[in-house]
């Protein structure tokens, strides 16, 4: 059963209840998510902020104070408040605002519904990084997009507990990697084959035709992506594909268009290295098997270059006559 306080594994748990000045044993999230399914609740389209018992009537309105917003916040409120009369509750305030309070917000916004998540510190915005990460497929690309959007525009203070992981985890989901046409065509052509497999021919050309219109080396937008992205994720989650996501098949969209973040491109971009007549090796070769290039420069030009650095040891070999360049690549050609 989804958590009726939209707070999966009570992450926010007792920081709600120590806004509200709540006892996290009595007001006890967990024991609301396992009790049975109740037709009272605060907002009843969701499925969220049950009424059925005094505690969690109390607990619902913490919640439903940080969590909802304009006209829903509204209804929600006044059915909560209608359920604290009937069982004679007091609602809490919430706390004075302090420096502590929310630095930045989240807001999640679906068909009929909108969520926020206000997030004062770190642990707060990594938690949340988290959780999505790890649960991905049970959120639609567009809400993980909202997701990574929101994690994106925080203030730099409370992306300071985010992983170099996390953060090519927002750029992937943004569509913000470097995307060639020859990822997509593939992640399009897996998924026609699969909708073939099921005879959902018509589904499976609208892949196909788009596979068909992309070359390989097309480098696509960051629009294209997610709009080839969000479709992906309508037709998996239409035709259950999605069941298949994790097992080396199919997988998210975004993680199966992959793509490179421009920081790794310009890495592999530096780590080249041209030679003269236009083929090329790479620095972290070189460094790998440096006492063979040295060698090589000793037996084939008389030189020391032991003591070199590495910069120092590319320009020579970018610098060698053809044919030093003819006895390198005769004898370092598999190796470099």
């Amino acid at each position: 059963m989804k958590n009726p306080y939209n707070d999966n594994h009570a992450l926010r748990h007792e920081a709600i209840c120590d806004l509200y000045g709540l006892d996290p044993h009595v007001h006890n999230i967990k024991e609301a998510e396992e009790a049975p399914r109740t037709k009272f609740y605060g907002w009843p389209e969701a499925e969220r902020y049950p009424l059925d018992t005094p505690e969690r009537t109390v607990l619902s309105w913490a919640y439903a104070n940080e969590d909802t917003t304009g006209e829903t916040r509204d209804k929600v409120l006044a059915n909560i408040k209608k359920a604290a009369d009937f069982w004679k509750v007091e609602l809490p305030s919430r706390k004075e605002a302090s420096a502590d309070d929310a630095k930045h917000v989240i807001t999640i916004k679906g068909e009929g519904w909108e969520d926020s998540y206000k997030i004062s510190n770190a642990t707060e915005l990594k938690s949340i990084v988290d959780y999505i990460r790890k649960n991905a497929s049970d959120f639609s690309y567009t809400t993980r997009v909202q997701y990574a959007e929101g994690v994106s525009s925080a203030p730099a203070e409370l992306k300071e507990s985010l992983s170099a992981s996390d953060f090519d985890w927002i750029r992937r989901v943004k569509g913000e990697m470097l995307t060639d046409g020859k990822s997509v065509k593939k992640a399009c052509d897996k998924r026609a084959f699969y909708l073939e497999e099921l005879h959902e021919d018509d589904t499976a050309g609208i892949f196909r035709r788009l596979s068909a219109k992309i070359a390989d080396d097309d480098v696509l937008k960051t629009d294209t992506v997610r709009k080839v992205a969000a479709a992906m994720d309508i037709i998996d989650r239409t035709y259950g594909l999605n069941v298949m996501y994790g097992q080396g098949i199919i997988d998210l969209p975004e993680l199966d268009i992959k793509g490179m973040t421009p920081e790794t491109v310009k890495q592999a971009y530096d780590n080249m290295v041209f030679l003269d007549d236009g083929t090329l090796t790479a620095r972290s070769r070189i460094l790998e098997h440096r006492d063979k290039v040295d060698d090589f420069f000793s037996k084939v030009s008389g030189e020391d270059t032991s003591s070199f650095s590495l910069d120092q040891i590319v320009d020579r070999i970018t610098k060698m006559d053809s044919v030093e360049r003819d006895a390198f690549k005769d004898i370092l050609g598999e190796t470099l």
